[in-house]
């Protein structure tokens, strides 16, 4: 059998057929580790409809604190303000979601 991904298992069901011709694909660990997964989606999408928009100032006009001061939370992440939301990995989306959810931002 092709060894598989890296965090990915086979399913037990699987590993001692050679008849059958499935893979279950199980993940090792969430894609995302986040409390509330709907909530996640939700802020992302939000994000999205921002456009050809850099971060910055998407997450500041949705955060309320502005662009400069989101600006600076996304630097303290490693994250350049002047990205857009289509080239961030799923663990800066991850990092993003934990600072920006906040009552205070």
């Amino acid at each position: 059998m092709k060894p598989l991904s890296r965090g990915f298992s086979r399913h037990r069901s699987c590993e001692n057929s050679c008849a059958r011709r499935c893979v279950r694909l199980q993940r090792a660990r969430p894609a995302v580790r986040v409390e509330d997964l709907n909530a996640f989606f939700r802020f992302v999408e939000t994000i999205f409809q921002g456009r050809r928009k850099q971060l910055g100032g998407t997450l500041g006009r949705i955060s309320g604190l502005g662009s400069t001061a989101a600006g600076s939370r996304l630097r303290d992440l490693g994250i350049d303000p002047e990205r857009r939301p289509q080239t961030l990995k799923l663990e800066e989306w991850e990092g993003l979601y934990q600072e920006f959810r906040s009552p205070e931002g």
